[in-house]
């Protein structure tokens, strides 16, 4: 990346120095500098101790929270006049209060506020708590509040205990290392679900000035039936399905704690409140705080009160004392603050001082400020980041005044800034070294940094129904990223221009290149299509713009990478500057969905692959096989471990390379001859029109027909072996499709109880016996033998078994493995054609005319040349498959050794990565109206073809239906795309021109479309829902009658 520069504007457009300043008349640089000045006597004026505090604003819920907390065994309410003040200052014009300045109201924010103004004796009947009223009744009413809420309305009888998520306590005694524990959520929420556990627990009921019951009607006037309080916390198990694995697997553990009893009569129960008690305790301040934020504070409080302790403790009583520390008044009233933030404005403020030309950097109240700062470094305290990086030394700075268990990058970074920009020559100070080897050390796995501990992004964690906020997690951001690379890139500037030799320094030196290197690559993948970063903590888009550019700054001199990063950036801003000059930070701003939009440029993880932009389809397609093994990656797509767990079947899509593909010529009529006698067998010869189950018929068609060229003749019209290879198929994706949704390291306990493998392994068992006899007489005939009738894949697996010891087991294994693509996908492409022509009557002659002109060309024999002329047939094809792929992404490759992208993203050994063929066939780039289903979307474009040579239009080659083209990814790709793409093109197409020739089709009465298709992780079904059996969707034909 090349070495720290000092820092650089860059221009929008060709990443040239702009030097703007020459721009400003005068009269601007003269009003600047007395703004500055003012701003700087103020700063002054408002300093105390040697440092700066101002307020935390924050929303309603934490005053109200305040208000709560003091009818739990705390009354009267002090300065409850103040808190009302506020309270009402804060509502808005339509009744409403809301989580952030300029936002909608919110129902869970209005309801708490309402319920604290009631506590605090305002009347039912005024202006505001009537229009309160109507409002949060318009919202939803109570019914609608997050689980927080639910959680504090329980305590006062208000809402059901039974209608909120169940916490078992037994989640303070798993450990560090286990999939989920406290340890695995970011650092907020555990602080406040350990007290939680025992609240849970306990579900202690508290008066309100209406008096103590567990069905407390004091706030029945915001529920729209009173009668009906037990509204479920968590989406039902059918919904969850819907929704993913883990919302399904989180509802149902969810389900089971209700049923028992939130396991309060478990054994280890009483071990389990013991050790919430001690961590409590453990994770106290001196001083009393938790975590420094208001949320444990309260709670930790309440948790020891039901415990046994007493305000008469010690424990309690500085608890306390710490809350009210908390508290804010002026004339606007009396509120909560959420937490304080000393060090966080001070190190801003030291900073602002020393760069605003005003103040100099020698003024003894500077050089005061920065002492502070010093002190409070966290040298001492291993916090709960220790658990996941226990090799490093303390040496964080916090937000808050105490706070040691729980320093953060963003204040850490920001003090080093701030004391070398007070002092240059603090970059050799142990306060800076020791910070600077901090942050390096807590550098996450994505090269990115979270705002307190390391690798905390699990981010399934969000679909607990605890978390309604999705807020559980502390993942890598661009702009705490941006900070910490701010704060190493002016750390390595100041060391460099020392020229220190010693060896010390130059080590850290080295940690610190190569932390920053790291980091602007996990930038370069985050940074929008259109220039910008998101700030996570800013909540907006400048923030965290901002910030990644003043990091990339010292990086940018040498590194044409991070210049384009920067331009774009740049241009953002600039597109966004208001016309009065400044830039609006926007609290809710619209967020692009779909991560392919999101991350369109780079490479993100969906669960078992890293997923890779279209742009870098070449690169792929130039690699080698032994760098990218597709066989690999679809065995593992198929969960095949688990299904044979001792044989590995990667092989066997060589066969389909080295011998079908070049001897199809030969096979054609082979193939045709089995169209007609499978279609013969599966579909009613009636000219009446009768129903068809196409999910049961396709399978078994392309079982025979593919079965001749697999296993010979005597076998593809085997009953029973049509119906082991179709079995096995269905059962196989059945499993696959489970096991996708199950979390990989519960993939080894639940695979041996999934009903689909046990069925799986009986079809082998039932195949062997099928496919037995044959393969042993096979095996004794005498190699001199002419058997030129029984050249199959079978034969060739016999012959290749001889000499390297595969059994009669794993040739079955293989075989039927081999069947799976074939059966599989090519049912499911005609299924989904069939569908799409029944829903589509007008497309059935054109393609029928397309048909047999083809035919008549070769005597109505399905050649080579005919087949080429379905031109329409071969564009309707294409566009099915565009438009109702079977996986979401047909590039599914293993690395089986590491290479870099040009983007300079490392992709390593060992993982799986896809290419999203879905997001490049919906391309408005690539086509017109992407959304719309055009049968000869393929065909014109082919005819509108013109020879650059000859000037002479015709068909292009990548309009065939069998093409691996870039634009639809259907067959994949390059050197790796699907090798069996042209026997299945061949079968397709024999299939639907026997259909279109000799049949009428239709849907069934009453139904208007085609069935729609329903996503299993990366698999594609046509069943419209669950609620439906697999089979049950219908198709009407009927036999045609002579031309």
């Amino acid at each position: 990346m090349g070495s720290p520069s000092s820092p650089t504007t860059i221009d929008n457009q060709h990443g040239q120095k702009n030097d703007s300043s020459s721009s400003f008349t005068g009269n601007h640089l003269s009003d600047i500098k007395r703004a500055i000045t003012g701003a700087v006597n103020w700063a002054w004026e408002v300093q105390k101790d040697d440092h700066w505090r101002g307020e935390v604003r924050t929303n309603a819920t934490i005053t109200a929270q305040q208000v709560f907390f003091y009818p739990l065994g705390r009354e009267p309410i002090p300065d409850a006049d103040a808190y009302r003040e506020h309270l009402l200052g804060e509502q808005q014009d339509d009744g409403s209060w809301a989580l952030a300045w300029q936002t909608p109201g919110d129902v869970s924010t209005s309801c708490e506020a309402y319920l604290a103004l009631k506590i605090l004796g305002v009347s039912t009947t005024s202006v505001e708590m009537t229009k309160a009223q109507r409002w949060i009744l318009e919202a939803g009413g109570v019914a609608a509040v997050r689980v927080f809420t639910r959680i504090f309305f329980a305590q006062f009888g208000l809402f059901p205990w039974n209608s909120l998520p169940q916490l078992p306590m037994e989640l303070i005694l798993l450990p560090s290392n286990s999939w989920i524990n406290i340890y695995r959520m970011s650092y907020w929420a555990r602080t406040t679900i350990v007290p939680l556990l025992i609240i849970a627990h306990h579900q202690h009921i508290y008066a309100l000035p209406n008096g103590r019951s567990e069905q407390n009607d004091f706030l029945d006037e915001l529920w729209l039936d009173p009668t009906r309080k037990a509204v479920p916390c968590c989406p039902s198990l059918w919904s969850g399905i819907k929704s993913g694995f883990y919302t399904f697997f989180f509802s149902a553990v969810d389900s089971l704690l209700y049923y028992l009893n939130g396991l309060r009569n478990f054994p280890l129960r009483s071990l389990a409140r013991k050790r919430c008690v001690e961590w409590i305790l453990e994770h106290q301040e001196p001083t009393g705080d938790w975590g420094g934020i208001s949320p444990p504070m309260h709670a930790g409080v309440q948790a020891l009160i039901l415990e046994g302790f007493t305000e008469k403790d010690r424990e309690i009583r500085v608890a306390i004392e710490a809350i009210e520390k908390f508290t804010w008044e002026d004339a606007s009233g009396k509120r909560m603050q959420s937490c304080v933030s000393p060090v966080w404005d001070t190190v801003l403020m030291t900073r602002a001082m020393c760069e605003s030309g005003v103040a100099n950097q020698g003024d003894d109240r500077l050089q005061r400020a920065a002492s502070w700062i010093e002190r409070q470094q966290i040298r001492k305290c291993k916090g709960d980041w220790s658990h996941y990086r226990s090799h490093l030394q303390p040496a964080g700075f916090t937000f808050q005044y105490h706070n040691d268990w729980y320093p953060d990058l963003d204040d850490t970074s920001a003090a080093v800034i701030s004391l070398l920009r007070q002092n240059p020559a603090s970059v050799t100070s142990d306060t800076v070294i020791k910070a600077v080897e901090w942050m390096c050390g807590m550098q996450n796995w994505d090269n990115g940094w979270g705002a307190f501990e390391a690798d905390n992004d699990r981010l399934w964690l969000n679909e607990i129904p605890f978390s309604d906020l999705n807020a559980l997690c502390d993942p890598s951001t661009s702009d705490i990223t941006g900070h910490v690379l701010e704060a190493l890139g002016m750390f390595s500037k100041e060391l460099l221009s020392r020229g220190t030799k010693d060896y010390k320094y130059w080590c850290v030196l080295e940690t610190v290149t190569a932390a920053s290197n790291r980091a602007i690559h996990f930038l370069a993948v985050q940074q929008e299509t259109f220039g910008a970063w998101w700030g996570r903590w800013g909540i907006n888009y400048v923030y965290g713009t901002s910030a990644v550019l003043s990091a990339l700054a010292y990086f940018c001199e040498s590194d044409e990478m991070v210049q384009e990063m920067m331009s774009a950036g740049v241009r953002w801003l600039k597109h966004v500057q208001n016309p009065d000059g400044g830039w609006g930070k926007a609290l809710s701003p619209t967020r692009i969905n779909g991560k392919q939009e999101e991350y369109g440029n780079g490479v993100f993880r969906i669960p078992g692959s890293g997923v890779l932009a279209p742009k870098f389809l070449e690169e792929l397609k130039r690699l080698p096989e032994d760098v990218l093994d597709a066989a690999e990656a679809n065995f593992e797509r198929l969960q095949g471990r688990y299904v044979t767990p001792d044989k590995d079947v990667t092989h066997v899509s060589g066969y389909i390379r080295s011998w079908i593909t070049p001897a199809l010529g030969r096979m054609r009529s082979e193939i045709q001859d089995e169209v007609k006698n499978a279609l013969l067998q599966e579909i009613s010869q009636s000219s009446e029109w009768t129903e068809i189950n196409l999910c049961q018929k396709t399978p078994r068609i392309i079982a025979m027909v593919t079965g001749r060229i697999f296993v010979g003749l005597d076998l593809c019209r085997s009953a029973r072996y049509i119906e082991i290879a179709t079995d096995f198929t269905k059962e196989v994706m059945a499993a696959a499709i489970s096991l996708t949704l199950i979390p990989s390291f519960l993939r080894p306990l639940m695979a041996p109880i999934l009903p689909q493998l046990w069925l799986t392994r009986r079809r082998i068992v039932q195949a062997e016996k099928v496919l037995g006899p044959t393969i042993t007489s096979r095996w004794l005939q005498p190699e001199n033998l002419n058997r030129r009738e029984q050249v199959d894949i079978l034969q060739l697996m016999v012959e290749a078994s001889k000499n390297c010891g595969r059994n009669k087991k794993d040739l079955v294994i293989e075989l039927l493995f081999l069947n799976i693509g074939a059966v599989h996908s090519t049912a499911m492409t005609i299924t989904h054609a069939l569908y799409w022509l029944a829903a589509k009557p007008d497309l059935i002659d054109i393609l029928r005319k397309d048909v047999l002109q083809a035919l008549a060309t070769s005597d109505g024999e399905y050649s080579k040349l005919s087949l080429q002329q379905m031109t329409k047939l071969d564009s309707f094809l294409k566009e099915v498959l565009r438009c109702s792929n079977m996986v979401s992404a047909t590039i599914h490759r293993k690395v089986k050794k590491p290479f870099t992208l040009s983007n300079g993203q490392l992709i390593p050994s060992g993982v799986t990565i896809e290419i999203p063929s879905i997001c490049v066939s919906s391309d408005a780039g690539n086509f017109t109206h992407p959304d719309e289903f055009d049968a000869l979307r393929f065909y014109n474009i082919a005819q509108q073809y013109q020879d650059e040579k000859t000037g002479s239009y015709g068909p292009v080659s990548n309009t065939e239906f069998s093409a691996a083209e870039s634009r639809t990814l259907s067959f994949g790709y390059g050197r790796h795309a699907c090798p069996g793409r042209f026997l299945a093109s061949a079968e397709i197409k024999m299939i639907l021109g026997n259909i279109l020739t000799e049949y009428e089709i239709k849907l069934p009465a009453g139904v208007l479309e085609r069935y729609k298709n329903l996503s299993f992780g990366p698999y594609v079904v046509i069943p419209e829902s669950l609620e439906k059996d697999l089979d049950t969707e219908s198709f009407v034909v009927s036999q045609r009658a002579p031309n």
